[in-house]
């Protein structure tokens, strides 16, 4: 098998496109298809191609680079994008993995010098393979460390500098790459390297064997020992299991989920609460991330900024136990454990799923109604129940009161309008009457007609209309009434 296992050697510089996926996924917290939209707004496939490998372990670079992006790595994101089955999971399915993902690689160099994924902080992941090549069976020098019990950020990386002599050509790159790798891994984990980081020898020496990087007369005692039980992010089943350990520890984690027999087997949280969730205590609603707050103890004003912002601080390695904790508030809601209205989660249905939990809060849920020790669910549950029906009765006869109210200003409104209009035609329709007799009053005086006749000059006008072709002549009765009113605006 030596043979085969120097033919794989061919893949050293690369990486599965999987195996990076599903990396960003965990580490990020973030289902797979999210994590492909992601990239693709950050403009991955402008910068990252695409490889393929054939089975006699061959690379062959067939991305073509045309109109800003290569192609095969947008068409790998673009379809794990719409692919509903990876909205909700951060690991692939071995029975039905994507076609273009099982033979496609990504090149590590390129991967650990790009931005994005130095601001993600994994660019470390990348580059422990080089990490690895450069001590594989290398001495390094360590009588400076022979009595080192502890070691600061710098001592480690003098320590595995020592094993590269300067005088080789390639020397000042492997240096880089070591400065880099030890501060991306600090990075990753939030050590603050800066204000003084130490590792014990013992950590330190367990460290670099989880990560396959042995060295002599340092670490390489431990492969003759048990292999360490510790997980980490090199094992090779890690990602597999991830997901689902996660899901279990959202449910195991905070809570134990045990029949009670008394509340002083319960967990009580100590009163040394920090003061922002001491007065979020006080709330009668909760937002889904105020509730997971309380599990997890963290402040919700600066989760919910961290949210809203898509900072990507906030993940699994940064904010394990408020994901986990959401999960379960998640869960909770989704199969009516707890009750969410559009306020947020009611408080005394929080009360109850906690205390249930055996997770109880000083002056929240550690006064609830008890009989024999136990406390009586139903009879809060019923009441809450009750109560919860009464509110939602006076809401209806409350919105039901409102909308007779608009639909009487409404009609106020119509009918106010009605009248107004009314009251202005009338006085248009005088108006114009009065216009009318003043103007007839004026021609009769002109064309030196009788007005105190009325029907007398009517006559008169009707033939005039006939001859000028008038079709529309005013009535006999509209015409003797204007000349009744000129006739009584004669100032003669």
């Amino acid at each position: 098998m030596k043979l085969l296992e120097l033919a794989k050697k061919n893949l050293q510089e690369y990486i599965s496109v999987r195996e990076t996926l599903e990396l960003i996924a965990s580490t990020q917290q973030t289902p797979l298809s999210y994590v492909a939209i992601f990239l693709i707004s950050q403009n991955f496939d402008t910068n990252i191609a695409t490889y393929d490998v054939d089975r006699f372990f061959i690379v062959h670079s067939n991305d073509e680079f045309n109109w800003g992006t290569f192609q095969y790595t947008n068409s790998i994101l673009s379809n794990l994008a719409d692919n509903e089955k990876y909205k909700e999971v951060f690991t692939f399915d071995d029975s039905s993995l994507p076609e273009n993902l099982a033979n496609a690689y990504w090149k590590r160099s390129e991967l650990y010098n790009l931005d994005l994924i130095k601001q993600l902080s994994i660019d470390f992941y990348f580059r422990v393979q080089d990490i690895r090549e450069i001590f594989h069976n290398r001495n390094l020098n360590l009588k400076d460390f022979q009595f080192h019990d502890v070691f600061s950020d710098k001592e480690v990386i003098t320590l595995l500098k020592s094993g590269i002599p300067s005088y080789l050509p390639d020397s000042v790159e492997k240096y880089s790459l070591i400065e880099s790798f030890i501060d991306s891994s600090l990075n990753f984990f939030e050590l603050n390297f800066e204000s003084g980081f130490e590792i014990t020898r013992t950590e330190l020496k367990q460290l670099f064997f989880d990560n396959q990087i042995i060295i002599k007369d340092f670490n390489d005692d431990l492969l003759n020992s048990e292999v360490s039980n510790s997980r980490n992010i090199w094992d090779e089943n890690y990602l597999a299991t991830l997901e689902s350990s996660l899901l279990l520890e959202a449910e195991e984690t905070f809570f134990s989920i045990e029949s009670f027999q008394n509340v002083d087997e319960r967990i009580h949280i100590q009163e040394d609460l920090p003061a922002y969730l001491k007065i979020l205590l006080m709330n009668e609603y909760f937002s889904v991330v105020e509730a997971a707050c309380l599990i997890s103890k963290d402040d919700p004003s600066k989760v919910q900024a961290l949210i809203d912002n898509n900072d990507l601080s906030y993940d699994a390695w940064h904010y394990s136990e408020h994901i986990q904790a959401m999960t379960v508030v998640k869960n909770a809601i989704s199969t009516h454990r707890l009750d969410s209205v559009n306020e947020g989660i009611s408080r005394v249905s929080l009360q109850v799923f906690l205390f249930e939990k055996n997770y109880i809060l000083p002056g929240f849920n550690d006064a609830l109604p008890i009989n024999n020790g136990i406390v009586n669910i139903s009879t809060l549950a019923s009441n809450h129940h009750s109560l919860s029906e009464e509110n939602e009765f006076l809401k209806h006869q409350l919105e039901k009161k409102e909308d007779q109210i608009q639909e009487l200003i409404t009609k106020l409104k119509i009918q106010t309008n009605e009248l107004a209009t009314s009251e202005e035609s009338k006085l248009k329709s005088t108006r114009a009457e009065n216009n009318v007799a003043k103007l007839i009053l004026t021609l009769s005086s002109m064309a030196k007609i009788d007005v105190s006749k009325p029907y007398s000059p009517y006559e008169s006008l009707r033939i005039e209309a006939d001859l000028l072709g008038i079709d529309r002549f005013p009535s006999d009765e509209n015409i003797a009434g204007w000349l009744k009113k000129a006739n009584n605006q004669n100032p003669n």
